[in-house]
């Protein structure tokens, strides 16, 4: 610590973040005896990166304000592959990984220890392949993990000479693990089988002693509808957060239903305002390509990060991360959990706190306001073949619901009043645009606003296509009411593609 200069940094969760630093190592120890005993009351001891933290959870905030945990070479690596693959690989040769900061869930990691050397030497096998063929750092990171998981389990039996009776024992394992879903389960069998078939089967069939594991796929949801939130649950939530870049964050996260990587991967330029309506346009690139959604509800938070967000001053700030810290680095999966989780917290939300919860509950909430297959495919970034609408349709009730409540007469549960976030005028638990301004209050708003625009802007061009053609028919001597009756005849043939018949009669 010698020669190093201790920073203190003060943190109150409300609405004002303090932020206190000192120079003098001789104040840190008066500042630390005066500190509260308050929860929300934070103080952390900065020698360079980090060392010490005085209340449990100051780390998160010094990760959230300060992004302590982002590559050093600024280029964005948001579920930190780079470094999880090298704690993966110093853990199967042996070593005890370095952890900076937060040390996460490693007294739960596996014991890879116990993998015999051959295990070992395989493992590293599949990695140098991956490398060669060119997979990518998730790929490499999924498939070497999971095998790792699984060789664990062969205790001190080597995976090349084991017989199908341990391959058996195994996969026995791995199926009646309580700690694992089903999908973890059934893509560490694929993953097994996918390694015998490749090493030990010339890459054409699986040998004997992986053929006969079976998984059987299964289209249900994990959710259940009671599990997904709710468009209150969301809104809860995200006026739950205190900070703008959060608040902004969570309602596109809600809005577009996008996968947390590609909210992460958001740069300013991909935020087109349209300059009407309240609504934009967010380029997404995610495992289908870039796609072009419409998103309303959270476009008033997102400018209002921008105008204080940390890079706005910079010439290439349109090449900047949309969702940053407070110094303008990027944020990564573990601080975006963080701050989802901890709106929760704020919220009494008692539902799963992950990222992707959100996108399937965005995904039920707009199949059950009807949007069709095709949409939902473009909205969500699924491929054609995906099965994944269809996934969403068991989960959807409400329209169902509503149509019996409407055919039995049923009265609704009472709705509370929709404030604009323009005006603050309250409007009618049903309204989709603004009584007062005028604005749309959601998605389906803006849909009806533009689909009026549209239809007046028709109405505008023909009327001034008949006001000409009529002054046209004036000039040539027809009399004004002769030529009105004559001109929009005319256009409305035009309108539906048929060729029009003039007949021009001269007066007097």
């Amino acid at each position: 610590m010698t020669g190093t200069t201790p920073k203190i940094i003060i943190y109150r969760s409300s609405t004002i973040t303090i932020c206190v630093k000192i120079d003098l190592a001789c104040c840190a120890q008066n500042f630390l005896s005066d500190a509260e005993e308050d929860s929300d009351f934070l103080i952390c001891v900065c020698l360079n990166e980090f060392s010490f933290c005085y209340k449990e959870r100051s780390d998160i905030f010094l990760q959230e304000m300060f992004g302590m945990q982002n590559n050093e070479s600024g280029n964005l690596d948001f579920h930190d592959y780079d470094r999880n693959l090298k704690r993966l690989l110093e853990r199967i040769n042996g070593k005890v990984p370095q952890y900076e900061g937060r040390r996460g869930n490693m007294n739960k990691a596996k014991d890879l220890s116990k993998l015999t050397p051959k295990n070992r030497e395989l493992l590293l096998r599949v990695y140098n392949d991956c490398i060669l063929k060119g997979n990518s750092k998730a790929r490499t990171l999924c498939r070497v993990q999971r095998l790792a998981w699984s060789f664990i389990l062969f205790e001190n039996k080597d995976v090349d000479t084991a017989t199908k009776e341990d391959f058996h024992e195994v996969f026995s394992k791995i199926m009646t693990d309580s700690n694992n879903g089903d999908t973890t389960k059934r893509l560490r069998v694929e993953e097994l089988k996918r390694f015998d078939k490749e090493y030990y089967g010339n890459g054409e069939d699986y040998t004997p002693r992986t053929k006969f594991m079976k998984f059987a796929r299964s289209s249900k949801s994990r959710y259940l509808p009671e599990d997904l939130l709710s468009k209150k649950d969301a809104e809860k939530i995200i006026n739950s957060a205190y900070w703008i870049r959060d608040k902004a964050m969570l309602n596109t996260l809600w809005s577009t239903g996008a996968r947390i990587g590609e909210i992460g991967n958001l740069k300013v330029k991909s935020f087109e305002y349209l300059g009407q309506n309240n609504a934009a346009h967010l380029m997404l690139n995610g495992k289908t390509g870039m796609r072009k959604v419409l998103i309303v509800e959270p476009v008033l938070d997102i400018l209002a990060w921008i105008d204080s967000h940390p890079n706005r001053n910079k010439p290439d700030f349109k090449e900047s991360y949309l969702f940053t810290t407070i110094d303008g680095k990027p944020l990564n999966h573990a601080l975006a959990q963080t701050i989802i989780r901890k709106a929760m917290n704020r919220s009494g939300i008692k539902k799963r706190n992950n990222p992707h919860l959100w996108r399937h509950s965005r995904a039920t909430y707009l199949c059950g306001k009807g949007l069709g297959e095709m949409q939902m495919r473009h909205y969500f970034g699924w491929a054609k073949g995906s099965d994944m609408p269809s996934i969403y349709i068991h989960l959807s009730q409400k329209g169902l619901d509503e149509a019996m409540r409407k055919t039995l007469g049923i009265d609704e549960e009472e709705v509370k009043e929709k404030v604009c976030k323009i005006c603050a005028h309250s409007n009618i638990p049903n309204a989709v645009n603004c009584l007062r301004c005028g604005k749309p209050l959601s998605l389906e708003g803006y849909i009806q606003l533009d689909q009026e625009r549209k239809i007046m802007d028709k109405e505008r061009e023909i009327s001034q296509k008949v006001l000409i053609e009529a002054m046209r028919l004036v000039q040539n001597g027809l009399n004004p009411e002769e030529a009105q009756n004559q001109a929009i005849k005319s256009i409305a043939q035009q309108q539906v593609g048929q060729k029009p018949v003039m007949k021009v009669s001269a007066s007097n």
